[in-house]
C-alpha cells in the first residue's frame, strides 16, 4: 500500500465508521477535511469520485469510495473483519443493518 489519505468531515458519521475501522487496524493515513462547499476543497474528491460524496481513500493513485469498500479494502491488507466466514457474514450485515436503518436516517436529522 502507498501512503493512504482518507478525504473525509468531522461532521460525516460515514466518515467516522472509516475512521475507527483506520484507527483499530493501526493502520497509517493522512486525514484531509474536505469541503464539499469549497469548489478547491473538493477538487481532488470530485476528480477521482464523480459521485463526490465522503469518505474517500486514496491508496496512490487509485481512490476507492464509500464507507464498507474502503473498509473491506483496508481488510485486504491489515484483518478488520473476523476470518471464520460466518462470523464474517454475521459482521457484514451487522454493517449494512447500522448503515441502512440507523445511519442513513440519523443524517436526515
Amino acid at each position: 500500500m502507498a501512503k493512504l489519505v482518507l478525504h473525509s468531515h468531522p461532521l460525516a458519521s460515514f466518515c467516522h465508521k472509516v475512521l475507527i475501522g483506520l484507527y483499530e487496524a493501526e493502520v497509517p493515513f493522512e486525514h484531509r477535511i474536505v469541503d464539499l462547499s469549497d469548489p478547491v476543497s473538493s477538487a481532488p474528491l470530485r476528480e477521482a469520485w464523480a459521485v463526490g460524496k465522503i469518505p474517500v481513500l486514496f491508496d496512490g493513485s487509485t481512490a476507492i469510495a464509500e464507507t464498507t469498500i474502503i473498509l473491506e479494502y483496508v481488510d485486504r491488507q491489515q484483518v478488520l473483519f473476523p476470518a471464520d466466514r460466518a462470523q464474517c457474514l454475521q459482521a457484514r450485515l451487522w454493517d449494512r443493518f447500522f448503515d441502512s436503518y440507523v445511519q442513513a436516517p440519523m443524517q436526515r436529522i
